[in-house]
Order: structure tokens, then C-alpha cells, then sequence
């Protein structure tokens, strides 16, 4: 089909053309979808961050949680114990807390 004449030679140097600008469109599309990409893998990469450290304050939130509940139950335990001790006192103060003899 080519020959050596500059007439014929026009189909062929319409067709490069034509890649070539295919070739353009698609870099520029490949382009933005590499942008698109990079600025989703970010925003996860942030997101992600800000996750790792949500979850590392609950985790230390639960744990001081944990220790407060276990010193309100140790508070509880002695308030009970006290509360026994002066109960058992009130009884024996008033005699109903002895059998009669």
C-alpha cells in the first residue's frame, strides 16, 4: 500500500496520527485514574491512622475502666465488711442479737 510518493503516503501518516492521538487521550486518562488512585489510597491511609489510633485510646480507656471497677468493688467489699461489723454491734447493743438463754 505505501509507496514511495508523498500522495500515497497520507493514509499511513493519518493513521499514525490517529494513534498517536489515541495514544495521548489514553496516557491522560491513565494519568487521572493514577491520580484518582493515589488520593483514595491517602484518604484510606489517613483513615486508617486515625482508626489504629481510635482503637489504641478505647483499648486504654477500657483498661482504666477495668482498674477503676476493680478498686469500686475492693471500696465496696470494705464498706460491707464495716457495715457488718457495726450491724453485728447494733445487735448485740440492743439484744436482739443473742439468743435467749
Amino acid at each position: 500500500m505505501t509507496t514511495s510518493t508523498n500522495g500515497d503516503n497520507q493514509p499511513f501518516e493519518q493513521r499514525l496520527e490517529s494513534i498517536e492521538s489515541r495514544l495521548d487521550r489514553l496516557e491522560g486518562e491513565f494519568r487521572d485514574q493514577a491520580g484518582l488512585l493515589l488520593d483514595g489510597l491517602r484518604a484510606l491511609s489517613a483513615q486508617t491512622t486515625f482508626l489504629a489510633n481510635r482503637q489504641q485510646q478505647l483499648a486504654e480507656t477500657m483498661v482504666q475502666l477495668a482498674r477503676n471497677a476493680e478498686a469500686d468493688r475492693a471500696i465496696i467489699r470494705e464498706n460491707q465488711t464495716e457495715i457488718r461489723r457495726i450491724w453485728e454491734y447494733l445487735l448485740r447493743q440492743s439484744g436482739n442479737g443473742q439468743q435467749p438463754t
